[in-house]
């Protein structure tokens, strides 16, 4: 298989596999409660959604991630090298407070997104 079409291939799974996170993620939100509570400098939020596998929440991962890395795209490679790094700073100095403080680095890393867009519109081919 040509490595275009094997990109396309894993490109499509992981949205795919989006797809369904994003479905069950939306069910949960509308049926099941989150909590949310101030802290210093953060918001701690707690899901009260049912109980699944740590490896099926694993695969929140995939979608988020492998992305950047499978994509043939110009400087999406250090994009998604940002994102595993704010994750990772982020459980190790805020574990109690993953969600808010991550979000926060992953919006910053997505201003990435506004100079990865402006290089594919200057380049020639256009990818």
């Amino acid at each position: 298989m040509k490595k275009t079409k094997q990109r396309k291939l894993i490109l499509a799974v992981l949205v795919g596999i989006g797809i369904l996170l994003s479905a069950y993620i939306s069910y949960c939100m509308f049926n099941y409660s989150v909590d949310a509570y101030l802290s210093p400098y953060h918001v701690n939020y707690v899901p009260h959604f049912p109980s699944i596998n740590p490896l099926l929440g694993a695969l929140y991962f995939l979608p988020i991630f492998l992305p950047s890395f499978v994509s043939s795209i110009k400087n999406m490679f250090w994009q998604g090298t940002l994102l595993v790094c704010s994750y990772v700073v982020t459980k190790l100095l805020f574990n109690d407070a993953v969600i808010s403080v991550w979000c926060f680095f992953a919006a910053l890393v997505s201003i990435m997104v506004f100079y990865v867009m402006r290089d594919l519109k200057l380049s020639p081919k256009g990818v």
